[in-house]
């Protein structure tokens, strides 16, 4: 029987995932990156700029640390 793995970890480029402008369509997506369950997830380019865009991603992707860089 498989084990489990230790660390489970994923690197998307979501470009401007919170640009979309159909909320169902990120939510469906924040809820599938969440049932992934995974150890370390890294987003890059999410165009998070405000802490108002910052909190709902860290509201709807929970965790024990997170860091948002500017750039």
């Amino acid at each position: 029987m498989p084990k489990e793995p230790l660390c489970k970890y994923a690197s998307l480029n979501v470009n401007g995932l919170v640009k979309t402008t159909n909320n169902k369509t990120l939510s469906n997506y924040l809820r599938f990156l969440r049932l992934q369950q995974f150890s370390i997830l890294c987003l890059e380019e999410t165009y998070a700029s405000t802490p108002k865009v910052i909190d709902s991603l860290n509201i709807r992707l929970p965790s024990t640390q997170s860091f948002w860089t500017p750039h």
